[in-house]
Parts: structure tokens; C-alpha cells; sequence
């Protein structure tokens, strides 16, 4: 039902969650539920 797709953030591995913001020619992605695996 629900899939987990692991995305590494600043060299962290977030699940699904995230958010990211572009500005201008600028793109960033990083954890919003903050919910890491370890």
C-alpha cells in the first residue's frame, strides 16, 4: 500500500516526505518529516 522510496538528502537517506524549493536556477531538496533510517 505504501511504498518507501529512499532518497539521499545532504547524504542522509529520507523516506518519501520531502520537499523541495527551487529558486531561480537553484534546487534544493531536503527531509520534511524528518524521518531518517539508520
Amino acid at each position: 500500500m505504501g511504498q518507501k522510496s529512499l532518497l539521499q538528502v545532504n547524504g542522509s537517506e529520507c523516506f518519501l516526505q520531502i520537499e523541495c524549493v527551487s529558486s531561480d536556477s537553484f534546487h534544493q531538496c531536503f527531509c520534511m518529516n524528518l524521518h531518517f533510517t539508520v
